[in-house]
């Protein structure tokens, strides 16, 4: 299996014009590992979502990802939203995950006990602030969507592009440009479908759409609106 990421990996790079992985297979985006920081609270955090996982075996969607993902949930926003409100969804996302870290939880939970409809992945800005390639990036996303197919075979996965941050939009533009580049390059072949985020939450290099919260990476109400009218249609 980490023989296939690696390729495809390459190949989605050669697709992006990112640049080339290391040589070898020990990215760190890949390997599975728990934070290097707020480890207690990370694993406090890691045994909640895991009993949810163990409580709704009737899930029909299912979201994983890091605190985008987490608080998407936050406040009854489901139960508000048209072709979400009523459906049995479940959120595995933890605050501020790495492929690296989703994968380690995906390695230390059941997920057998789920047989989800689809399921939705929003991973990687965490990873921009680290100094991971575009290319070791991208192999990280697809090792999730590999653990993802292994483990839901039956699922719609669906992967959304990693949303534009920071001042003016611009943080690690270049990089956040090419993984998702290469995101778009994959789907299909990969096994997924894509969402492409930046032009809906870019809003003229700004926020004066009110999408963002002032950390201009986390979203309000509004933007998760936002995120789901994108995610909606593409759900089958």
């Amino acid at each position: 299996m980490k023989t296939l990421v690696t390729a495809m990996a390459f190949f989605l790079c050669a697709v992006a014009g990112a640049q080339e992985c290391p040589a070898g297979h020990g990215l760190r985006a890949t390997t599975p590992q728990a934070p290097g920081r707020k480890v207690e609270s990370w694993t406090a955090q890691h045994q909640a979502v895991s009993e949810r996982l163990k409580a709704m075996t009737d899930a029909d969607i299912v979201f994983v990802g890091d605190s985008i993902t987490a608080h998407f949930s936050d406040n009854g926003r489901w139960d508000k939203l048209p072709g979400l409100a009523g459906r049995k969804a479940l959120n595995l996302g933890v605050p501020g995950d790495q492929t690296e870290n989703v994968l380690w939880r995906l390695d230390h939970m059941d997920l057998s006990g789920v047989k989800p409809r689809q399921a939705v992945l929003l991973i990687g800005t965490n990873n921009l602030r680290t100094e991971d390639t575009p290319c070791e990036i991208l192999a990280g996303i697809q090792a999730i969507v590999q653990r993802l197919h292994a483990a839901w075979p039956q699922a719609q996965l669906v992967v959304l592009g990693i949303l534009p941050r920071g001042v003016r939009m611009e943080y690690a533009l270049e990089r956040r440009a090419a993984v998702n580049a290469g995101l778009r390059a994959g789907a299909g072949a990969g096994g997924y479908r894509f969402v492409e985020t930046t032009g809906a939450f870019f809003c003229g290099g700004g926020n004066n759409c009110g999408y963002f919260q002032d950390d201009l990476l986390h979203l309000l109400p509004d933007g998760y609106e936002r995120l789901w009218a994108l995610l909606q249609p593409v759900l089958e």
